[in-house]
């Protein structure tokens, strides 16, 4: 009884798996181009300013009044 219910365990495991890898398989390409593409626009357009206090990545974007944004957690200009 025991074997019988392992082999069904392991049956589902080995289905769930194959399931993973196939769906993985297929969105992986175009996640991978996405991605590509969002760090190439990110990549370009910054600038960095020295302080003692460290580096500052800023851009300058558009017309009109300057706006001034400023985020908790660092990561770069985006």
């Amino acid at each position: 009884m025991k074997t019988k219910i392992l082999r069904i365990v392991l049956f589902i495991i080995g289905i769930l798996s194959g399931i993973g890898t196939v769906f993985i398989a297929i969105t992986f390409p175009r996640y991978h181009c996405e991605m590509h593409g969002a760090y190439g626009c990110l990549s370009t357009g910054s600038k960095i300013y020295k302080t003692d206090y460290g580096d500052i990545e800023f851009a300058v974007k558009g017309e009109g009044q300057p706006v001034l944004l400023l985020h908790g957690a660092g990561g770069g200009y985006d």
